[in-house]
This record gives structure tokens, C-alpha cells and sequence, in this order.
């Protein structure tokens, strides 16, 4: 049988942390967790996940500036966020990103097609 694939999960709120990782385990994911991108860097570092799923609107350094780091270590980034203005400033909406709160459906979704992509 093969290795879950792993997600960092970068999220300051812990009941969205929380939810998350949950879901990703129901998804046959392995969650990783970090409350903010300072955090977040030495484990996307070291342990190299297979996707970074982070708040984009969090205190400090912004996901989508977290993003560009995980993609110089070829790690993909799905954006999230509760700000309804976040998706048009992440590079006119090119950027993978769900708004919350969004269905598991559709986060199952993007992640499939990021993890086969990636």
C-alpha cells in the first residue's frame, strides 16, 4: 500500500485547523500543521509535502508570499481564505484558491487535480 500524501495545513484559527485536518484524514491525506508561515517554512523545508494548503489572510506574511516560497521547492499551493477579495488579488484569480467556508467536495477537487499536476 502507499504513503498518504502529505498536506501542510497552515491555518492561525485552531477550529479551522482543526476541521481541516479532519477532513483531509476522512480524504486519505496526512495532515501536517503550522500556525503561520514562520512556521510553516522550516517544515516545507525539511519535510517537502506534497501540497501546502494555507489561509492566505493570516497575521504576518501573507500565504500567497508563502506560496512563492513552496514553489521554488516544486511543494503546490491551494490558497484559501474568508475574505471575499482575496481570489481577485492573488494574481487576478489565476492562483488556486477556495473561498470559505467551501464544500469538502470541491476541496477534494482541487486537490486531486493539484496533487496529479504536481
Amino acid at each position: 500500500m502507499s504513503k498518504p500524501q502529505q498536506i501542510l495545513v497552515v491555518e492561525s484559527d485552531p477550529a479551522v485547523c482543526e476541521m481541516l485536518c479532519l477532513v483531509l484524514q476522512d480524504l486519505g491525506y496526512r495532515a501536517l500543521v503550522a500556525h503561520n508561515a514562520v512556521e510553516a517554512r522550516p517544515v516545507l523545508a525539511s519535510l517537502k509535502p506534497d501540497l501546502l494548503l494555507s489561509d492566505d489572510t493570516m497575521i504576518g506574511e501573507r500565504g500567497r508570499d508563502l506560496a512563492d516560497y513552496a514553489a521554488t521547492l516544486g511543494v503546490p499551493a491551494l490558497l484559501i481564505s474568508g475574505n471575499p477579495y482575496s481570489h481577485q488579488a492573488l494574481d487576478g484569480g489565476t492562483r488556486p484558491f477556495l473561498r470559505k467556508p467551501f464544500p469538502v467536495a470541491k476541496l477534494a477537487e482541487q486537490l486531486e487535480r493539484l496533487l496529479a499536476n504536481g
